[in-house]
């Protein structure tokens, strides 16, 4: 789950400039009062995310219970400022092997997290090849859910190159970025959601955006010559964002790339947000529009089993 100090923030990334999803219907006028839900099952009991005070930020699965409000961007953030934070929900997580847990407000370090509407289980995981459903009651309404947890490939090395920029100037040309290099399988088809996350000092989290990626569209050789986490991005995008990292980082910082295994119908869900965002410059502004997810009964969110492989390089 998310410390309230020193949380890492993911820097806003994108892949690939992709249209609205047929599968999930865009809806308009977005109800302020709506509730969002948004539960994350990863395959470790923390993740854990070295900082530049050779610390660690850490997150677990948790599910977060919230109202929108004007200043949410997006559905899928994790900011803990933003949104209405709901703490009385009864929230269960259970698989198809009978494994039910209910989750309480207390992480693993202790924190309390009500006020944020999160809800987590200390030592809870998920395990790959498995179904997960949720339950959600809140009031005289009950949500469900379910997702499955496909595999990941192990990251196998990180390269950081020595400068993004030449003669680091954001108005120069642009050059090399982040690669990651892995065994890619042959014999499935995959879909992969990359985040990356730095230390910058501001006490949020956030993972508004993210790198997708369809398998069909990498190279063969991913484990010999990488994959450049700004492959099929337009130019400028990728600019700004790169010299963000610049502009937070200190010589030495941590850089951690996440790279978690989705299904087909999760990276649908991204593609679909990520359009929206990067279209209208916010998922409710300035026609708010964002896609329904997987939560029954009217919920917005999305519900994901994700195992998830993490690296670190280090910013020269």
């Amino acid at each position: 789950m998310h410390r309230l100090r020193n949380y890492a923030i993911i820097i806003p990334f994108l892949l690939l400039l992709f249209s609205c999803s047929e599968k999930y219907e865009i809806e308009n006028n977005i109800d302020a009062d709506k509730i969002v839900i948004e539960g994350f099952i990863f395959n470790h009991d923390e993740i854990l995310i070295p900082n530049r005070y050779n610390d660690t930020n850490t997150y677990s699965s948790y599910v977060k219970i919230h109202k929108i409000n004007s200043t949410l961007s997006s559905i899928d953030e994790g900011y803990h400022e933003n949104g209405i934070g709901i703490p009385n929900a009864l929230v269960i997580i259970s698989d198809e092997i009978g494994n039910i847990d209910t989750l309480q407000h207390i992480d693993c370090r202790g924190f309390d997290l009500s006020n944020y509407g999160h809800y987590t289980k200390c030592g809870f995981k998920g395990v790959p090849n498995r179904k997960y459903y949720l339950y959600v009651k809140l009031d005289d309404k009950e949500y469900t859910a379910e997702a499955f947890m496909p595999n990941v490939p192990k990251l196998d090395s990180i390269h950081i190159p020595d400068d993004f920029f030449e003669d680091g100037s954001v108005e120069k040309n642009f050059i090399e970025g982040i690669k990651v290099f892995f065994n890619e399988p042959t014999n499935t088809k995959d879909y992969y959601l990359f985040t990356i996350e730095y230390h910058t000092n501001i006490s949020n989290f956030a993972s508004n955006m993210k790198t997708i990626i369809d398998d069909k569209f990498l190279s063969t050789d991913i484990i010999t010559n990488g994959f450049m986490l700004d492959d099929g991005q337009n130019k400028e995008f990728w600019i700004n964002n790169y010299y963000a990292l610049q502009l937070y980082l200190r010589s030495g910082d941590p850089i951690t790339v996440l790279m978690h295994g989705i299904t087909k119908d999760a990276y649908d869900f991204q593609r679909t947000l990520m359009s929206q965002v990067n279209n209208d410059g916010g998922v409710f502004s300035p026609t708010p529009a964002t896609p329904k997810g997987n939560i029954s009964n009217g919920a917005y969110g999305y519900f994901r089993a994700s195992p998830v492989s993490i690296i670190t390089g280090y910013k020269n």
